[in-house]
């Protein structure tokens, strides 16, 4: 009786270290994928900058935070595309970011655009304009009960050395950039392209 308990006792005590052993291992793990070699910078907006509309149209910046580098940083992301530049957003009212994509489509950059078809309908929208230029755009077919909430965009991923991507909760919208709660992180990630990359590609076969 004696040797059964220590018997059951030595097997249960080693299933205890193992399991302990494996709960290190996985945390081991989890921290290694977090340390990668790629650059992530994020944005934040928030109402906070309100008053920075003006600053944005006079190219006159408050401070570090204002919005005015915010809307940089992202037409500094479209200029620097080279082959392709694909945008999944929700809305897109931006004079700035809709001049900078033009751009882009005529230097060469293959640029895609796929919007939210209420938004697109919305006489502020800018998707008339892009149509216009020569950018293909398209959305969902059915507007009851379905909405293309995405605000991501990736460029050139298939060229390592100038691939990233931009994600987030922001509109490219004025009032996105100054008046909302809003983020978006930029990255050069490959495995976050790839993944929005297939998002995309899936969304632009089904429309």
């Amino acid at each position: 009786m004696f040797v059964c308990s220590i018997i059951t006792f030595g097997f249960a005590g080693g299933a205890l270290i193992l399991r302990n052993l494996r709960q290190k291992r996985y945390s081991v793990r989890l921290r290694c994928k977090v340390k990668d070699k790629y650059k992530y910078v994020p944005l934040f907006f928030t109402i906070n900058n309100r008053n920075c509309k003006v600053h944005i149209y006079k190219h006159l910046p408050c401070k570090v935070t204002c919005s005015y580098y915010g809307l940089q940083h992202i037409l500094e992301f479209i200029k620097r595309a080279r082959y392709t530049l694909n945008l999944c957003m929700c809305m897109l009212t931006s004079n700035e970011i809709q001049d900078a994509l033009v751009d882009a489509h005529n230097k060469g950059v293959k640029v895609r655009f796929i919007a939210d078809k209420m938004m697109a309908e919305n006489r502020a929208t800018r998707m008339e304009f892009l149509k216009s230029a020569g950018i293909p755009i398209k959305t969902q077919v059915q507007t009851v009960e379905t909405v293309i909430h995405h605000k991501f965009c990736y460029c050139d991923e298939n060229y390592p050395s100038n691939r990233k991507l931009f994600f987030g909760s922001l509109n490219l919208t004025i009032q996105g950039l100054t008046s909302n709660w809003d983020s978006v992180i930029f990255t050069d990630n490959r495995f976050l392209i790839l993944q929005y990359k297939n998002i995309f590609e899936d969304l632009w076969t089904e429309f």
